[in-house]
């Protein structure tokens, strides 16, 4: 790959409900566009018409775009478990998603020891302690639980968890919005009882939410910034100098 200034470096971040675009502006990843995953499966070439010619890096856990970007786009750089200069050391069996190594990149820039809590379509906890991945969880997201009862039953409503309520609730609605979100901090909670000592750092489209309860820091973009240190960690020490 050519030796390029952060500022052309275009980053994606490809998740299964959304797709994030990102650029390095003043030293900061910014985001230049979110857009639905489903809308880009369903029309490819607006999104990767704006990428051909362009430097492209990639944390993607949908198969069907990681193909397309292979196809459309020269050389991308695609983040992995296996990525050279990782700043944590990951033995996994199997495959691991790529946005779960990114957020695990992403927050060593900010401790050695951490648990990083990714809500998105799926709420994943990931544990690194002294540089190495420890291990995690994977359980449905907040947006999945809802989706899932009213699938699974005949009168129960569809709710959008877009706050947390603070009360127990008085409405089916409001039980099932405070069911959910107990659900998961339940869930996140255990491991912060096994992990007392480390800090906590959640991300993803409810981590603003869920942080609230789980406590430690919120870091919108970390996917991202985990993905632009990984890609400049791959690079040739020549090109790292460079960038």
């Amino acid at each position: 790959m050519q030796s390029i200034e952060l500022k052309e470096l275009i980053l994606l971040d490809v998740g299964n409900t959304t797709v994030k675009v990102g650029k390095v502006e003043r030293d900061k990843v910014k985001v230049i566009k979110r857009v639905m995953t489903e809308e880009v499966l369903k029309k490819p070439k607006e999104l990767l018409n704006p990428l051909k010619d362009k430097v492209v890096a990639v944390a993607s856990v949908v198969k069907e775009i990681t193909e397309l970007l292979k196809e459309e786009v020269e050389s991308p750089f695609f983040l992995s478990k296996n990525s050279p200069n990782l700043p944590v050391e990951i033995e996994y069996e199997g495959e691991l998603g790529a946005d779960r190594v990114a957020a695990m990149v992403g927050g060593r820039e900010l401790f050695k020891s951490f648990v990083v809590v990714s809500c998105g379509t799926a709420t994943v906890v990931d544990v690194v302690v002294d540089g190495k991945f420890e291990g995690g969880l994977i359980f449905p997201g907040l947006g999945v639980m809802a989706e899932s009862l009213k699938r699974a039953t005949s009168s129960l409503p569809k709710v959008k968890v877009e706050r947390e309520t603070k009360v127990l609730g008085k409405s089916t609605f409001n039980c099932i919005k405070r069911g959910i979100v107990n659900a998961t901090v339940g869930a996140v909670m255990e491991v912060k009882r096994e992990f007392q000592e480390l800090p906590v750092i959640t991300t993803g489209g409810y981590g603003l939410i869920l942080s609230h309860r789980i406590g430690g820091i919120y870091k919108e973009e970390l996917t991202l910034k985990g993905l632009l240190t990984a890609f400049i960690r791959g690079q040739s020490p020549r090109e790292r100098n460079y960038l």
